[in-house]
């Protein structure tokens, strides 16, 4: 399979958002369903927190799950890169008092961690209710366009391919940082 182009990627995005998966797939492994056009690439905008009702809410839902744990910090953190490992950017509030919730944020395609970490505001978040931001980046060795192979099968299951890297990532977090598993 040839790693799809931009606007492929966004007509997949367009049709999964829409609840049609099998369409979406079929587009990514190259095999357009009757009916499917490709668009052309929507333009990037970071996302806003703070006017997107949706994201807002859905942080605020996910902190009120959590007991009140202050604020504090433990820095940054970047994790190395043996060939079924991704790298990282992890960020930590400077006062945090106790274990905290984790947030895995998977950036889009052609970004990489530290952009989408600086995009999405997620860190000011952070620091204002107490949670720890993981950013795994994907590799270019793994698509060279640097998007979440999501639409792969071998991608698709708990316990293997970028899924189990994911949960690894997050059980090294949850053994070296203050994380409430």
């Amino acid at each position: 399979m040839t790693t799809p182009d931009l606007s492929v990627m966004s007509e997949a995005t367009r049709l999964t958002r829409e609840g049609r998966l099998l369409e979406a797939t079929a587009l990514l492994q190259g095999r357009p369903s009757e009916g499917v056009r490709v668009a052309a690439p929507p333009t990037s905008t970071p996302i806003d927190h703070h006017h997107d009702p949706r994201l807002r809410d859905l942080i605020k839902n996910l902190l009120h799950r959590r007991s009140d744990l202050g604020v504090g910090s433990l820095g940054l953190g970047h994790r190395a890169v043996p060939d079924t490992e991704r790298p990282y950017r992890l960020h930590v509030p400077d006062t945090l008092a106790g274990p905290a919730p984790l947030i895995v944020m998977l950036h889009g395609g052609t970004q990489d961690a530290a952009a989408f970490e600086a995009a999405t505001g997620m860190n000011a978040l952070a620091d204002e209710h107490g949670f720890l931001v993981a950013y795994p980046e994907q590799l270019p060795s793994a698509n060279p366009m640097k998007y979440w192979n999501w639409f792969s099968p071998a991608d698709q299951q708990r316990g293997q391919g970028e899924p189990a890297i994911i949960a690894g990532i997050v059980a090294d977090l949850i053994a070296a940082h203050p994380v409430d598993p």
